[in-house]
């Protein structure tokens, strides 16, 4: 970019430079404290490409289930299918990089799965549901400016054949 900034506002393609020690946040035109990383920044702000600090977004946690090539938020599984959740939905407002945090909301009676548990945090997680019934599959995602998101979940219903 090319960006000229003017009364704090950046125009794009048309900049000489925002006031010394400040940059270019492309994004909304708007200068703010200079950076390389999230870190260099003070809390509650991000780093966004330009090398601007901004206020931070929370991002937003979306809890999906993998199944017939697309994502769904309620799905319902035969036992002994497994099944894969998807967290590729999510997203941050600032651009910045996601962790996941998946937990097990709830689990049928009878089920070796406590409700609470942990299940990791990678961006996918499969799973393989061990007694038919309701399962309830929660996810948080958190930023690298200490962002976190409402918890969203996911809903399969494990149906046993006759």
């Amino acid at each position: 970019y090319n960006l000229r900034c003017v009364d704090a506002l950046c125009i794009p393609n048309r900049c000489l430079g925002c006031v010394e020690g400040l940059a270019c946040n492309p994004d909304t035109g708007e200068c703010g404290p200079s950076c390389q990383s999230p870190g260099d920044c003070g809390p509650g702000l991000t780093c966004v490409k330009g090398g601007a600090c901004v206020e931070n977004i929370a991002p937003w946690a979306a809890a999906r289930v993998q199944a017939g090539g697309g994502l769904h938020s309620a799905l319902d599984v035969q036992l002994g299918d497994p099944i894969t959740l998807d967290a590729s939905a999510s997203l941050d407002g600032n651009g910045d990089p996601l962790n996941y945090i998946w937990t097990l909301n709830g689990a049928p009676p009878g089920s070796a799965y406590l409700a609470g548990a942990d299940l990791g945090s990678a961006p996918t997680w499969t799973f393989t549901p061990d007694i038919a019934g309701h399962w309830f599959f929660g996810l948080w995602v958190t930023d690298a400016a200490g962002g976190v998101s409402f918890q969203d979940q996911a809903v399969v219903y494990v149906w046993s054949p006759l």
